[in-house]
């Protein structure tokens, strides 16, 4: 797998991701490529990241959850910002 070349942020594993949201008070499911590969029983290729989808009613959970968390939202078309803290998201921002 790909390793992001910042040494302050490396990508979790999905064992990993699993572990964080294991107690979760709300539903939540792995996405994208590493949701296909399960689903097919092999790999295609290395991943740098996890897609981790919830309800967008939940997104304040998940700032509770992630509390410590340097939270940042993708503003279209890509633009990174803060997602401060309690800011509900609008519906145009769909990445976290």
């Amino acid at each position: 797998m790909p390793t992001n070349s910042d040494p302050l942020w490396q990508p979790l594993s999905v064992t990993e991701v699993g572990a964080l949201f294991s107690d979760a008070e709300f539903p939540w499911w792995i996405a994208g490529g590493h949701a296909i590969e399960f689903a097919v029983g092999h790999p295609f290729r290395p991943h740098a990241d996890i897609d981790v989808l919830l309800l967008r009613k939940d997104q304040l959970l998940i700032q509770r959850s992630l509390k410590g968390w340097d939270c940042w939202a993708a503003d279209p078309p890509g633009t990174l910002r803060p997602w401060r803290q309690g800011e509900v998201l609008p519906p145009h921002v769909s990445d976290i």
